[in-house]
């Protein structure tokens, strides 16, 4: 078996280069062989650097995909991948020394399989505010956390695994395209869920899934994403991510559903009153529900209530 770990960086020099040493001491599966595809999306920082003093350390192919976007970076790396897997992961992840070893021998064991899934877990790089640290599992899509438990099981629609751990079938995977209207764009601009959105497209045709517990990766959490003003921005983006343009007939106020205003303001209140008296896990819920809402009402789109995204709460 051949398997292709693709990463997609984009001026991450620091973070890519720990991730790069991580994984070169991953345990390879006796019998398989692994590449490891990196697409430089545009970086300007030092890069390229680091991706040549890893070049003689492990089996690294580097991919220049100059169009800023990860789902260009992503469709990149499937243009070149070759593997009979392909294993995604990221440019701020840790993976434990088993990750490999999980991945393929699931693959084997479940050959009507074709997506696999793994833990994130956090890794803060300093000491996080007492706020984030007891209260983190009530926001874990900010932080890219994903666990369904210590058991192997069947991947459901919305259990669907998230970009800094899964693997999909080569061959299956060479046929997809990732969406380039979803997907980060450079450092601080484009939208959510370009993995998760063709993961479930998967999965609702009738494609299985199987979650690997044992592929455990470590999402790195700087200081600068350990601050309210960073959950802020990011349940904004999801909103937005997550906005339909579905014309439906229901009662509006100023051209916004009314159901909507409502609820912010329902959340807003729940939020002062809640982080005034009860725990970050409980006030944290109501964080981001209003700000995912008031991403909504900023974009100005004509949404229902059913497309509200999801805050992992």
């Amino acid at each position: 078996m051949l398997i292709s770990v693709c990463i997609c960086t984009h001026n991450r020099a620091g973070s890519l280069g720990e991730t790069l040493s991580c994984l070169s001491r991953a345990t390879v599966p006796s019998g398989a062989k692994w590449e490891v595809i990196v697409v430089n999306n545009g970086s300007s920082d030092a890069t390229e650097e680091v991706l040549a003093d890893f070049a003689s350390r492990m089996p690294l192919r580097i991919v220049r995909e100059s169009k800023l976007g990860l789902s260009h970076a992503r469709n990149a790396a499937v243009r070149v991948s070759e593997g009979d897997i392909v294993v995604w992961t990221d440019d701020d992840v840790l993976v434990s020394p088993g990750w490999l070893e999980a991945y393929h021998n699931t693959s084997l064991a479940y050959p009507d399989h074709a997506i696999f899934g793994g833990p994130i877990v956090p890794h803060f790089r300093e000491q996080p505010p007492r706020w984030l640290r007891e209260g983190i599992q009530s926001v874990p899509g900010a932080f890219a956390l994903r666990d369904l438990g210590a058991n192997p099981l069947e991947i459901q629609v919305g259990q669907e695994p998230y970009g800094a751990n899964f693997a999909v079938r080569g061959p299956l995977q060479r046929e997809l395209v990732f969406d380039s209207n979803l997907g980060r764009v450079g450092s601080d601009g484009g939208l959510l869920g370009e993995e998760t959105t063709l993961v479930r497209q998967l999965l609702e045709t009738g494609v299985r899934g199987r979650w690997v517990p044992e592929a455990l990766v470590h999402h790195v959490i700087p200081p600068e994403r350990q601050t309210l003003a960073y959950l802020r921005g990011y349940y904004r983006m999801a909103a937005v991510s997550g906005t339909s343009t579905d014309e439906i007939s229901v009662p509006r106020i100023l051209g916004f559903p009314r159901w909507m205003l409502r609820s912010y303001v329902e959340h807003s209140l729940a939020y002062l009153v809640t982080r005034a008296t009860l725990p970050s896990s409980v006030w944290l819920r109501h964080f981001a529900r209003k700000e995912a809402l008031r991403g909504a009402l900023s974009a100005r789109r004509h949404w229902p209530s059913r497309h509200l995204p999801s805050t992992g709460s």
